[in-house]
Protein backbone atom coordinates (compact mmCIF):
# COMPACT_ATOMS: atom_id res chain seq x y z
CA UNK A 1 0.00 0.00 0.00
CA UNK A 2 3.25 2.47 1.07
CA UNK A 3 4.82 1.53 -2.30
CA UNK A 4 1.46 2.18 -4.51
CA UNK A 5 0.85 5.74 -2.57
CA UNK A 6 4.66 6.68 -3.42
CA UNK A 7 4.61 6.04 -6.78
CA UNK A 8 1.20 7.87 -6.60
CA UNK A 9 2.97 11.07 -5.12
CA UNK A 10 5.91 10.21 -7.40
CA UNK A 11 4.08 10.68 -10.47
CA UNK A 12 2.05 14.24 -9.12
CA UNK A 13 5.19 15.18 -8.42
CA UNK A 14 6.96 14.81 -11.90
CA UNK A 15 3.42 15.69 -13.83
CA UNK A 16 4.14 19.14 -11.61
CA UNK A 17 7.30 19.88 -12.45
CA UNK A 18 6.36 18.82 -16.41
CA UNK A 19 3.62 21.27 -16.17
CA UNK A 20 6.29 23.65 -14.54
CA UNK A 21 8.53 23.70 -17.24
CA UNK A 22 5.71 23.42 -19.84
CA UNK A 23 5.03 26.90 -18.22
CA UNK A 24 8.05 28.34 -18.36
CA UNK A 25 8.23 27.05 -22.08
CA UNK A 26 5.43 28.83 -23.09
CA UNK A 27 6.41 32.29 -20.86
CA UNK A 28 9.81 32.16 -22.33
CA UNK A 29 7.71 31.93 -25.75
CA UNK A 30 5.79 35.06 -24.90
CA UNK A 31 8.49 36.97 -24.01
CA UNK A 32 10.62 36.46 -26.96
CA UNK A 33 7.23 37.33 -28.89
CA UNK A 34 6.95 40.83 -26.94
CA UNK A 35 10.58 41.17 -27.33
CA UNK A 36 10.45 40.70 -31.31
CA UNK A 37 7.22 42.34 -31.41
CA UNK A 38 8.64 45.30 -29.49
CA UNK A 39 12.20 45.06 -31.68
CA UNK A 40 10.09 45.21 -35.04
CA UNK A 41 8.00 48.42 -33.53
CA UNK A 42 11.57 50.01 -32.73
CA UNK A 43 12.69 49.58 -36.85
CA UNK A 44 9.65 50.37 -37.93
CA UNK A 45 9.73 53.84 -35.98
CA UNK A 46 13.53 54.28 -37.04
CA UNK A 47 12.78 53.98 -40.54
CA UNK A 48 9.88 56.50 -40.01
CA UNK A 49 12.01 59.15 -38.19
CA UNK A 50 15.02 58.35 -41.17
CA UNK A 51 12.58 59.21 -43.64
CA UNK A 52 11.32 61.63 -41.78
CA UNK A 53 14.25 63.39 -41.85
CA UNK A 54 15.18 62.63 -45.44
CA UNK A 55 11.83 64.90 -46.11
CA UNK A 56 12.88 67.68 -43.75
CA UNK A 57 16.27 67.91 -45.09
CA UNK A 58 15.07 67.98 -48.84
CA UNK A 59 12.20 70.55 -47.96
CA UNK A 60 14.58 72.77 -45.82
CA UNK A 61 16.54 72.72 -48.77
CA UNK A 62 14.20 73.48 -51.44
CA UNK A 63 11.94 76.05 -49.19
CA UNK A 64 15.64 78.24 -48.72
CA UNK A 65 16.57 77.66 -52.59
CA UNK A 66 12.60 79.17 -53.54
CA UNK A 67 12.68 81.96 -51.01
CA UNK A 68 15.63 83.49 -52.54
CA UNK A 69 14.01 84.90 -55.30
CA UNK A 70 11.02 86.58 -54.01
CA UNK A 71 12.94 87.94 -50.88
CA UNK A 72 15.70 89.02 -53.15
CA UNK A 73 13.21 91.12 -55.41
CA UNK A 74 11.81 93.01 -52.52
CA UNK A 75 15.74 93.69 -51.18
CA UNK A 76 16.49 94.96 -54.43
CA UNK A 77 13.51 97.06 -55.21
CA UNK A 78 13.74 98.13 -51.27
CA UNK A 79 17.00 98.97 -52.03
CA UNK A 80 16.62 101.23 -54.96
CA UNK A 81 14.38 103.23 -52.65
CA UNK A 82 16.40 103.33 -49.97
CA UNK A 83 19.15 104.76 -52.29
CA UNK A 84 17.20 107.22 -54.00
CA UNK A 85 18.16 105.75 -57.30
CA UNK A 86 14.21 105.13 -57.41
CA UNK A 87 11.80 107.59 -56.29
CA UNK A 88 8.31 105.68 -54.34
CA UNK A 89 6.21 108.66 -55.52
CA UNK A 90 7.25 108.31 -59.45
CA UNK A 91 5.69 105.88 -62.40
CA UNK A 92 8.54 103.91 -62.43
CA UNK A 93 7.99 102.53 -59.06
CA UNK A 94 4.14 102.24 -59.73
CA UNK A 95 5.32 99.28 -62.23
CA UNK A 96 7.13 97.73 -59.89
CA UNK A 97 4.53 97.27 -57.53
CA UNK A 98 2.56 94.12 -58.82
CA UNK A 99 6.09 92.33 -58.75
CA UNK A 100 6.73 93.20 -55.25
CA UNK A 101 3.12 92.41 -54.22
CA UNK A 102 3.66 88.86 -56.61
CA UNK A 103 7.39 88.26 -54.97
CA UNK A 104 5.81 89.25 -51.48
CA UNK A 105 2.81 86.75 -52.28
CA UNK A 106 4.94 83.73 -53.24
CA UNK A 107 7.43 84.34 -49.91
CA UNK A 108 3.99 84.76 -47.51
CA UNK A 109 2.32 81.52 -48.87
CA UNK A 110 5.51 78.94 -49.13
CA UNK A 111 6.28 80.02 -45.71
CA UNK A 112 2.35 79.88 -44.31
CA UNK A 113 2.37 76.04 -45.99
CA UNK A 114 5.83 75.62 -44.11
CA UNK A 115 4.01 76.58 -41.06
CA UNK A 116 1.63 74.21 -41.58
CA UNK A 117 3.34 71.13 -42.41
CA UNK A 118 5.47 71.47 -39.13
CA UNK A 119 2.25 71.88 -36.97
CA UNK A 120 1.21 68.83 -39.14
CA UNK A 121 4.16 66.88 -38.21
CA UNK A 122 3.89 67.83 -34.84
CA UNK A 123 -0.02 67.42 -34.36
CA UNK A 124 -0.72 70.99 -33.43
CA UNK A 125 -3.26 71.21 -36.13
CA UNK A 126 -6.93 70.99 -35.22
CA UNK A 127 -9.82 71.94 -37.39
CA UNK A 128 -12.24 74.02 -36.01
CA UNK A 129 -15.67 74.16 -38.02
CA UNK A 130 -18.23 76.86 -38.09
CA UNK A 131 -21.44 77.42 -40.93
CA UNK A 132 -20.07 78.57 -44.03
CA UNK A 133 -21.10 79.74 -47.54
CA UNK A 134 -19.51 77.76 -50.16
CA UNK A 135 -19.59 80.48 -52.73
CA UNK A 136 -18.12 82.71 -50.32
CA UNK A 137 -15.27 80.90 -49.38
CA UNK A 138 -14.50 79.74 -53.33
CA UNK A 139 -14.45 83.36 -54.07
CA UNK A 140 -12.36 84.42 -51.42
CA UNK A 141 -9.78 81.81 -52.57
CA UNK A 142 -10.01 82.72 -56.08
CA UNK A 143 -9.29 86.73 -55.17
CA UNK A 144 -5.60 84.98 -53.96
CA UNK A 145 -4.56 83.90 -57.00
CA UNK A 146 -6.33 85.92 -59.15
CA UNK A 147 -3.29 87.90 -60.24
CA UNK A 148 -0.93 84.62 -61.36
CA UNK A 149 -3.89 83.61 -63.66
CA UNK A 150 -4.38 87.24 -65.03
CA UNK A 151 -0.58 87.22 -65.96
CA UNK A 152 -0.53 83.39 -67.37
CA UNK A 153 -3.49 84.58 -69.42
CA UNK A 154 -5.87 81.26 -67.56
CA UNK A 155 -9.53 81.78 -66.85
CA UNK A 156 -11.29 80.95 -63.94
CA UNK A 157 -14.70 78.80 -64.97
CA UNK A 158 -17.06 79.18 -61.77
CA UNK A 159 -19.33 76.41 -62.71
CA UNK A 160 -20.72 76.49 -59.13
CA UNK A 161 -24.93 76.65 -59.19
CA UNK A 162 -26.41 78.09 -55.97
CA UNK A 163 -25.38 78.30 -52.81
CA UNK A 164 -24.71 75.65 -49.89
CA UNK A 165 -24.09 76.08 -46.37
CA UNK A 166 -20.93 74.39 -45.44
CA UNK A 167 -19.74 73.63 -41.57
CA UNK A 168 -15.86 73.42 -42.53
CA UNK A 169 -12.83 75.43 -40.92
CA UNK A 170 -12.24 78.65 -43.05
CA UNK A 171 -8.77 78.56 -42.61
CA UNK A 172 -7.87 74.87 -43.44
CA UNK A 173 -10.22 74.94 -46.21
CA UNK A 174 -8.85 78.45 -47.77
CA UNK A 175 -5.00 77.08 -47.60
CA UNK A 176 -6.29 73.92 -49.10
CA UNK A 177 -8.39 75.73 -51.95
CA UNK A 178 -5.73 78.03 -52.37
CA UNK A 179 -2.47 75.78 -53.34
CA UNK A 180 -5.25 73.67 -55.69
CA UNK A 181 -5.82 76.83 -57.79
CA UNK A 182 -2.09 77.80 -57.51
CA UNK A 183 -1.14 74.38 -58.52
CA UNK A 184 -3.32 74.49 -61.29
CA UNK A 185 -2.11 77.93 -62.72
CA UNK A 186 1.34 76.50 -62.30
CA UNK A 187 1.24 73.43 -64.59
CA UNK A 188 -1.01 75.41 -67.02
CA UNK A 189 -0.28 77.15 -70.53
CA UNK A 190 -1.69 81.00 -71.29
CA UNK A 191 -4.91 80.57 -72.67
CA UNK A 192 -6.11 77.92 -71.28
CA UNK A 193 -9.53 76.91 -68.60
CA UNK A 194 -9.26 76.03 -65.33
CA UNK A 195 -12.89 74.77 -64.10
CA UNK A 196 -14.00 75.07 -60.54
CA UNK A 197 -17.19 73.43 -59.14
CA UNK A 198 -19.30 71.55 -56.81
CA UNK A 199 -21.39 67.92 -56.76
CA UNK A 200 -22.36 65.71 -54.34
CA UNK A 201 -22.33 62.17 -53.31
CA UNK A 202 -24.24 60.45 -50.93
CA UNK A 203 -21.79 61.20 -48.00
CA UNK A 204 -20.44 63.92 -49.19
CA UNK A 205 -20.09 67.91 -50.70
CA UNK A 206 -17.29 67.35 -53.11
CA UNK A 207 -15.53 70.81 -54.54
CA UNK A 208 -13.67 69.93 -57.71
CA UNK A 209 -11.10 71.72 -59.56
CA UNK A 210 -10.46 70.57 -63.12
CA UNK A 211 -7.47 72.40 -65.50
CA UNK A 212 -6.27 72.19 -69.04
CA UNK A 213 -2.63 71.87 -67.72
CA UNK A 214 0.36 69.48 -68.38
CA UNK A 215 -0.87 66.73 -66.46
CA UNK A 216 1.16 64.24 -64.24
CA UNK A 217 2.37 60.86 -65.21
CA UNK A 218 0.85 58.14 -63.16
CA UNK A 219 4.54 57.33 -61.74
CA UNK A 220 5.05 61.03 -60.36
CA UNK A 221 1.28 60.86 -59.16
CA UNK A 222 2.24 57.82 -57.07
CA UNK A 223 5.05 59.86 -55.83
CA UNK A 224 2.66 62.90 -54.99
CA UNK A 225 0.61 60.31 -53.02
CA UNK A 226 3.44 58.76 -50.69
CA UNK A 227 3.98 60.80 -47.45
CA UNK A 228 6.93 60.00 -47.34
CA UNK A 229 7.73 61.10 -50.65
CA UNK A 230 8.33 65.18 -51.68
CA UNK A 231 7.59 65.41 -55.74
CA UNK A 232 8.62 68.49 -57.07
CA UNK A 233 8.61 70.02 -60.90
CA UNK A 234 8.64 73.20 -62.41
CA UNK A 235 5.61 75.09 -64.00
CA UNK A 236 5.28 75.83 -67.94
CA UNK A 237 6.56 79.24 -66.80
CA UNK A 238 9.60 77.77 -65.10
CA UNK A 239 7.96 78.64 -61.66
CA UNK A 240 9.42 76.98 -58.75
CA UNK A 241 7.98 73.76 -57.38
CA UNK A 242 8.54 72.60 -54.27
CA UNK A 243 5.81 69.78 -53.57
CA UNK A 244 4.99 71.33 -50.31
CA UNK A 245 1.41 72.71 -50.97
CA UNK A 246 0.45 69.40 -51.97
CA UNK A 247 1.31 67.73 -49.43
CA UNK A 248 -0.09 69.53 -46.62
CA UNK A 249 -3.43 69.89 -48.79
CA UNK A 250 -3.81 66.30 -48.48
CA UNK A 251 -3.10 66.46 -44.73
CA UNK A 252 -5.50 69.41 -43.80
CA UNK A 253 -8.09 67.55 -46.13
CA UNK A 254 -7.61 64.39 -43.94
CA UNK A 255 -7.86 66.56 -40.63
CA UNK A 256 -11.29 68.47 -41.75
CA UNK A 257 -12.54 64.82 -41.97
CA UNK A 258 -12.20 64.87 -45.80
CA UNK A 259 -10.21 63.46 -48.54
CA UNK A 260 -8.27 64.66 -51.68
CA UNK A 261 -8.40 62.47 -54.82
CA UNK A 262 -6.65 63.34 -57.61
CA UNK A 263 -7.06 62.10 -61.31
CA UNK A 264 -4.61 63.25 -64.04
CA UNK A 265 -3.41 62.43 -67.56
CA UNK A 266 0.22 63.65 -69.15
CA UNK A 267 -1.06 66.67 -71.72
CA UNK A 268 -4.69 66.38 -70.68
CA UNK A 269 -5.23 68.11 -67.72
CA UNK A 270 -5.81 66.98 -64.15
CA UNK A 271 -8.75 67.09 -61.81
CA UNK A 272 -8.55 67.21 -57.91
CA UNK A 273 -11.28 66.76 -55.58
CA UNK A 274 -11.49 67.76 -52.42
CA UNK A 275 -14.78 65.56 -50.28
CA UNK A 276 -15.56 66.98 -46.83
CA UNK A 277 -18.64 65.16 -44.86
CA UNK A 278 -22.28 65.97 -46.06
CA UNK A 279 -22.94 68.66 -43.27
CA UNK A 280 -24.28 71.43 -45.03
CA UNK A 281 -28.15 72.78 -45.72
CA UNK A 282 -29.00 73.75 -49.26
CA UNK A 283 -30.11 77.68 -49.85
Amino acid sequence: MLNIQEKILSGVSTCEEECLTIGNQLKNKRMEKDTQDKYNQLLADKVRLEQQNQLKDKLLHMIGHDLRSPLGSIKMILDFVDQKIIDPLSADFQTMLPELADAADEAFYLLENLLYWTRIQTRRVSSQPEQYSVRQLIDKAITTVKRSYEQKEIKILNQLRGDYQIKVDEYLFLVVLRNLLSNACKFSKGGTETTIGLTESPDHLIIYLRDQGTGIKDDDLQKIKDPNTLFSTYGTNNENGNGLGLKVSQSLAKIMNGQLLIESQPDKGTTVSLLLPMEREEQ
